[in-house]
């Protein structure tokens, strides 16, 4: 994570050389780390979420993007 919270600096610099939005931020970096813990358990308790299987959603996820022309077959 500290090598991508470093390269978030380039990552700023060069989106306003380019005058672009940069793709993520040193202060996004900090959030993501701040934040680590993240539990589902609220929402299975009060909403009754079940997850799906990381495998199923990721099979999910490469159709999505292919049906979108975002991915080559």
């Amino acid at each position: 994570m500290w090598l991508v919270s470093f390269a978030s600096y380039f990552n700023v610099f060069f989106s306003k050389l380019r005058n672009k939005t940069p793709k993520f931020t040193p202060s996004a970096m900090k959030s993501i780390q701040m934040h680590r813990y993240i539990s589902h358990r609220k929402a299975t308790d009060e909403l009754g979420y079940k997850p799906r299987p990381f495998e199923e959603t990721i099979k999910d996820t490469l159709e999505w993007f292919r049906s979108a022309g975002m991915l080559e077959e």
